[in-house]
């Protein structure tokens, strides 16, 4: 979402549960500026008055269940993300996950959706090998799959959420394809380290539960030693 904001000359600033606090970006950004935030179960177990312009919720799958005393206690705290949303507001949703369908029905906010494998209005999907755009009617090819740089089922899903979420804040479709195309991941994340005699290294430690482990395991192609 960020390199998107960058690719279309938007001010833009990312931060949250990545490394960078939000305390620690709020000041270098101004009115018209936009921030990118990912944010944890367990900051969002703490707000008050935070209130998103646009929250989007990728999957629910059991995590952090030391923290949590059940998965009720971990999806109220996720669900927090839309509480304080107004009709202005936007949510953008992951119609193959049905923790993340559920949230449709909780708030005021305008719902989006996204799909690799139906065809949402509003909202972003798969149709063929292609990623499409449609609102209000009307569809916009953004980029074959093939051309996307980042891999795996999994990113496939995040690259048509990101694609929902700019294109409610206007974001040129060239905008989205170019960053597709360029942008390889970010560390941890099935971050290519090494090759050493034909043998590619991958550093996934961001794969904190056995889900993430399973999607990681997709994206690459075996022989695998885990």
């Amino acid at each position: 979402l960020g390199e998107m904001l960058k690719e279309d000359k938007r001010e833009c600033q990312v931060g949250g549960n990545i490394g960078i606090p939000f305390s620690g970006i709020v000041e270098k950004i101004s009115s018209d500026g936009i921030i990118v935030l990912e944010l944890s179960s367990f900051q969002l177990e703490w707000i008050e008055e935070f209130r998103p312009f646009i929250a989007s919720v990728l999957n629910i799958t059991p995590d952090h269940l030391d923290r949590h005393a059940d998965m009720n206690s971990y999806v109220g705290a996720k669900l927090r993300i839309l509480e304080n949303q107004t009709e202005s507001d936007f949510a953008v949703l992951n119609v193959d996950d049905e923790g993340s369908l559920k949230f449709a029905a909780f708030g005021k906010s305008k719902k989006v959706f996204f799909s690799t494998k139906t065809e949402p209005e509003p909202g972003a999907f798969i149709r063929g090998e292609k990623l499409f755009i449609r609102s209000s009617g009307r569809e916009t090819v953004i980029i074959g799959v093939k051309d996307i740089g980042i891999k795996g089922p999994h990113n496939l899903s995040n690259a048509c959420a990101a694609c929902a979420i700019c294109n409610i804040l206007g974001v040129a479709p060239d905008s989205m394809r170019k960053t597709l195309i360029g942008f390889t991941g970010v560390e941890h994340r099935l971050e290519p380290v090494a090759n050493i005699s034909g043998v590619s290294f991958i550093n996934d430690s961001k794969a904190t539960n056995v889900d993430s482990v399973w999607n990681a395991l997709q994206s690459v192609h075996p022989p695998i030693i885990l």
